[in-house]
């Protein structure tokens, strides 16, 4: 077998190794989200250690990719990159392929978008999580946003300051 074949089997099981964690991963996420809105501390224990194991698949995912493209270099071949590799080889020919290569690049794009969700959402779970302890330990020490008397125009009084 020759390198071009080992590499564009190679790429092909990369890709449904990256598609099968893009997705596992992507249940997870959506899975933790729903812990926090639900505030299911016990659900949130149980994915902590999923999470575990799917940032060790990703550990292993990257490893593979670093080896194919250390193959590929070795090889001749120049790639900084999987796209670059793969539009060198001839499969890059087969729709099929390049679907599902861009389906992977989606998936990616996908999983950027929740993270950023995930982070926000967690951002605000903890803010709220602080200013409850605080209130409950020490009283408010937060000053209202619309106050009654102030100095300035605010544009309207949205809430009254003695709620």
């Amino acid at each position: 077998m020759d390198m071009t074949q080992t590499l564009t089997m190679r790429l092909e099981a990369y890709l449904l190794q990256l598609t099968d964690w893009n997705q596992r991963w992507q249940e997870w996420l959506t899975s933790t989200e729903s812990a926090v809105v639900l505030n299911q501390a016990n659900q949130l224990l149980t994915l902590q250690d999923s999470g575990q194991q799917l940032i060790e698949n990703l550990r292993s995912i990257t490893a593979d990719r670093e080896s194919i493209l250390a193959s590929a270099s070795q090889s001749g071949w120049s790639a900084s990159n999987l796209a670059t590799l793969a539009r060198q080889l001839p499969i890059w020919q087969r729709p099929r392929f390049r679907d599902s290569f861009e389906k992977a690049k989606r998936q990616l794009q996908h999983l950027r978008r929740l993270h950023i969700a995930s982070w926000v959402l967690l951002g605000q779970s903890a803010n709220y999580c602080q200013e409850v302890t605080q209130l409950l330990t020490s009283g408010s020490t937060r000053q209202d946003v619309y106050l009654e008397n102030s100095s300035y125009d605010t544009g309207g009084q949205l809430l009254d300051a003695q709620l």
